[in-house]
């Protein structure tokens, strides 16, 4: 039995199933590891085009990261993604309950914590681009992938991790089988 982070062993096995009960469409049922949350879709998403950090130049994200992105950006991505605050919060590494003192107090995000968030932007950016559509980039995201052997959100609280998920993207866009 294998125990490292790579496909196939023990561990990214575990990490998988965490998130494996993520599925979109129509309804969103998202099944974190530690709660179950049924959302519809008569939430109005933020659009995605809003997401001034994304757009900005490498420097500026830094800069962005190091002071902190608002904490209200992992609940307007969250909303976005139709996800639990909790299913996000394991990506980013941040408790809901920390999020959410943060939120209430106006306080940034750590610069760890922004930076994955950024990431995470940065994706779904991507994905919405290659997919042509907010709807086909949240099913996309949330859904397993047998390429991945897992959801691609649930890869995401990494660099190699997101890396696998821009290389898939990038396959499809070019129209390579995926």
């Amino acid at each position: 039995m294998l125990l490292g982070n790579s496909p196939g062993s023990f561990r990214y096995a575990q990490r998988c199933r965490k998130f494996s009960a993520l599925t979109c469409v129509g309804g969103c049922s998202v099944t974190s590891s530690r709660e179950s949350v049924i959302r519809t879709r008569s939430r109005s998403a933020m659009p995605l085009q809003n997401w001034e950090w994304t757009e900005q130049t490498p420097m500026e994200q830094i800069q962005a990261i190091r002071a902190g992105l608002p904490a209200n950006q992992l609940m307007l991505v969250a909303e976005w993604l139709q996800v639990s605050v909790q299913v996000l919060g394991d990506v980013v590494g941040i408790s809901v309950r920390k999020a959410s003192r943060a939120n209430a107090s106006g306080l940034p995000l750590d610069s760890v914590a922004s930076e994955r968030l950024l990431r995470v932007m940065g994706i779904l950016r991507e994905a919405r681009e290659t997919l042509g559509s907010d709807e086909h980039a949240r099913e996309w995201l949330t859904r397993y992938h047998q390429e991945l052997d897992c959801t691609p959100i649930s890869l995401l609280d990494t660099a190699l991790g997101a890396e696998m998920v821009r290389r898939v993207l990038q396959s499809i866009s070019w129209g390579l089988p995926v």
